[in-house]
């Protein structure tokens, strides 16, 4: 799994974050962690 841990801290609906995890977006709004063992289209927008 990708992630971006040396983010400042941030309060995402009352819980503290400290990791950003990224995922990849489908045309039909799916999210699939951007991981080696996950297949997504090429192209996808990473969020």
């Amino acid at each position: 799994m990708i992630g971006v841990c040396n983010f400042p801290e941030k309060n995402i609906a009352g819980i503290k974050s400290q990791v950003l995890i990224l995922g990849s977006i489908d045309k039909e709004g799916r999210v699939t962690l951007v991981h080696p063992s996950q297949k997504a289209e090429n192209g996808l927008p990473i969020a």
